[in-house]
């Protein structure tokens, strides 16, 4: 009798919450209609609100769709459900989620959660709010006077070093519509993706987030006709900067990194996700042209290489193009590496050998990869000729956010292969 009873309350609890569940589950489906629309978003950084915006909608079969918008740049959420009583956005490639509670239907709060290097995990502050327009706000902004109409153009920049007054160079190229502006910031390692903000009575503010960074722009015209501010990256604080109209002093991405003696050939053993050691010596390698691609799965430039990579994978591979990636991760540890990494292949639909090579610092993948005097930046791509020997490295990669230069360096690339591949001499 008493075993009887024990059931019987086993069984009511679990209808109990079966049914609490399924209320549960047909109260948030039928909010969802006021989920839809665009949100202005904000991540709580030291620099002040990091806005973007995210475009929910419904899908055929009744779920829920969302999707981050910087510009013309639309990343999907890969994951978008209800866990308790918050609303989860993540990005699984990255390890990095979006969990806010709703409140009112108009408004949403909570944090974003991103792992890191050593399994860190990040948090910052999140809100956002339904049917906002405009990506900042001037109100408490004093207008220079006689400030440039508008900075479409390519910008100069400098950032400085709070600690020691010295500078680093990049190039800010912008386009600007209205008060809207768009662009980018390049690096010598890399660029800053799509910015996107607006500039009004002499001030700029552009922000951007794509999953795994966040970067925050503000700046004024000062008297000398120069851009004067800092950039915010998340909230690990900010580089100053300045910038000045039509000065370039970038240096080139296939000068940055070099071999230590290269008449040797290219020698890599890694394993693949399954465990297998992969050789430079294997049979499927001999008398190939080989793009060694060095990169981290959390890594957004990396990205957007790895899908100009598939353009020449398809079109090169049956002429002899082989393309190995070397993977750089977080943690050291292989299994939990070769997952995210497994995410990262099924993401983009990679085709070619994917291997484990170490993590994401950059002293010890120089210290693994002991060909080079040093790795400076992810990407770094390597272009190994059919005799096995280094003809190209180079550093960084310009995303289509950088317009000409990323088109520039897709036309570079096409031509080494091409030379690689076909020329005779």
């Amino acid at each position: 009798m008493k075993s009887r009873l024990i059931f019987f309350k086993k069984t009511s609890l679990l209808l109990l919450g079966f049914l609490l569940s399924l209320v549960l589950s047909c109260s948030y489906n039928s909010n969802y209609g006021a989920l839809e629309g665009s949100w202005l978003a904000e991540l709580k950084t030291e620099g002040g609100g990091l806005p973007f915006f995210i475009d929910i909608s419904t899908k055929d079969d009744g779920s829920l769709s969302a999707q981050v918008r910087n510009g013309e740049e639309i990343i999907p959420f890969t994951t978008v459900m209800f866990r308790d009583d918050s609303l989860v956005l993540g990005f699984d490639y990255f390890d990095s989620y979006i969990v806010a509670g709703i409140g009112n239907n108009d408004e949403m709060s909570g944090y974003w959660s991103r792992r890191e290097f050593n399994e860190r995990i990040n948090h910052i502050g999140f809100s956002a709010v339904k049917g906002v327009k405009d990506r900042f706000t001037f109100e408490d902004e004093v207008a220079v006077d006689n400030a440039l109409q508008n900075i479409t153009g390519e910008w100069g920049i400098d950032f400085i070093d709070e600690d020691d007054g010295s500078t680093s160079p990049a190039l800010g190229v912008f386009k600007q519509t209205g008060d809207i502006v768009t662009g980018s910031v390049l690096t010598p390692t890399g660029d800053y993706r799509f910015l996107e903000g607006l500039y009004r009575n002499g001030v700029l503010k552009m922000s951007t987030f794509d999953g795994s960074r966040g970067y925050l722009l503000l700046a004024r015209i000062n008297k000398n006709g120069e851009l004067e501010g800092e950039l915010w990256n998340r909230n690990s604080g900010k580089d100053p900067l300045i910038a000045r109209l039509g000065v370039n002093k970038l240096s080139n991405g296939f000068d940055l990194t070099t071999l230590k003696d290269d008449s040797e050939t290219f020698d890599f053993e890694f394993p693949d996700t399954n465990g297998n050691i992969v050789s430079n010596k294997d049979p499927r390698f001999a008398g190939k042209v080989v793009i060694l691609n060095i990169f981290g799965s959390w890594c957004p430039n990396c990205g957007d290489e790895t899908v100009f990579l598939l353009e020449l994978y398809e079109k090169y591979h049956d002429d002899g193009l082989e393309i190995v990636g070397l993977a750089n991760e977080y943690t050291g540890n292989f299994v939990k590496d070769r997952d995210i990494v497994l995410v990262y292949k099924e993401k983009y639909n990679i085709e070619w050998l994917l291997l484990i090579a170490g993590t994401s610092d950059k002293r010890e993948a120089t210290k693994i990869l002991k060909h080079f005097d040093k790795i400076l930046a992810f990407p770094t791509t390597v272009f190994i000729g059919r005799d096995g020997k280094v003809k190209n490295i180079h550093t960084g990669f310009n995303g289509p956010a950088t317009g000409v230069y990323y088109e520039n360096l897709k036309i570079d690339f096409i031509e080494i292969i091409e030379s690689l591949l076909y020329d005779k001499n």
